[in-house]
């Protein structure tokens, strides 16, 4: 009979770690803000012939330096209000991962996603982010995992996650 290959964790998700998922989630959005406003705004000013070429890109480096250091810390304060007006985060959360899915279970509220549920799949130095939409993930930090979870949290993740897009760390697989 074959061994039913699963990993079980608890524990509660932190203010901090909330933050870091939603850095993480808004990436690619910051990314794009970043280099459209950097961009964008120095060509602006060149098509309204109001500076030369040097003004502009000394502009564009500027707001690039700007936003790269403001939008992070205002993704974090938007995700410390959540955090807060949030009550369900707070409590003690309980993540199976199997070959059939993932079971979550918060309080008295039980949810299990199939694999076919599943979006998308990274893993981050501090968490895996399970998508099961385009703006929701499973957040499944690494501090819950402990001997070998982790390798067998991969090993259920490359086995039964073929559809999906999965972003492993390099020096994991």
């Amino acid at each position: 009979m074959e061994r039913k290959e699963e990993v079980a964790v608890s524990g509660m998700i932190s203010l901090e770690m909330f933050k870091q998922y939603n850095v993480y989630h808004s990436k690619k959005l910051l990314r794009v803000v970043t280099l459209i406003v950097s961009i964008g705004y120095p060509l602006i000013l060149l098509a309204l012939d109001v500076v030369n070429v040097f003004v502009a890109t000394l502009t564009g480096l500027v707001m690039w330096g700007i936003l790269t250091a403001l939008l992070p810390s205002a993704i974090k304060r938007r995700a410390a209000k959540e955090y807060k007006s949030d009550q369900m985060i707070k409590n003690e959360l309980f993540i199976t991962v199997n070959n059939e899915g993932i079971h979550q279970k918060v309080k008295r509220s039980v949810v299990y996603w199939d694999w076919n549920d599943i979006n998308s799949i990274k893993e981050h130095k501090e968490m895996f982010l399970f998508y099961v939409s385009k703006n929701k993930a499973v957040i499944l930090p690494q501090k819950f995992l402990f001997n070998d979870d982790q390798s067998r949290l991969r090993r259920i993740i490359q086995q039964n996650a073929v559809s999906q897009k999965v972003k492993l760390l390099e020096e994991s697989i």
